[in-house]
């Protein structure tokens, strides 16, 4: 992904495996400019089996199974191209359901029809298991209602 600026904005979100002491981390990472400069979030992992064990030497992507029944990177891909999807990134549960929740900045999104500028994209759900389909759950688009006026 030459000139994707992958890692431009990047979180970890903790996930605690339950009843054992398996602690496991996701690594979420930006590239505004990747998929023809509509922006990516890729998604990686890195297991930590205790205090003194920092795992392996490289984060590993997550994969999810795709349409065509083959394994993918899971990715999440912006929508318009020069948005900067990925400028900013931040995780917490928003609606209190104990799921962590992704928030995804585009400063640079454009509506010609409404004419606001500026998106923050919401994912519910990810609680650690960014790996299926049914996580990949985007519940909402809120526009920035100011404009430039000239």
């Amino acid at each position: 992904m030459p000139y994707s600026y992958l890692g431009y904005s990047v979180l970890i979100i903790k996930s605690k495996i339950r009843d054992t002491n398996d602690t496991s981390y996701i690594f979420v990472a930006s590239a505004p400019r990747a998929a023809h400069g509509r922006g990516e979030i890729r998604f990686y992992t890195k297991r930590f089996l205790s205090s003194n064990n920092f795992g392996s030497d490289t984060l590993q992507p997550i994969y999810q199974i795709n349409e065509n029944n083959r394994s993918a990177p899971y990715v999440l891909t912006g929508e318009q191209t020069g948005s900067y999807f990925g400028y900013s990134l931040t995780a917490g549960d928003l609606n209190g359901d104990g799921h962590t929740d992704l928030i995804v900045g585009a400063p640079f999104y454009y509506s010609k029809k409404t004419g606001h500028g500026g998106v923050v994209y919401i994912y519910y759900g990810l609680n650690g298991k960014v790996g299926k389909k049914t996580n990949r759950h985007f519940l909402m688009k809120i526009c920035s209602l100011f404009r430039l006026v000239f």
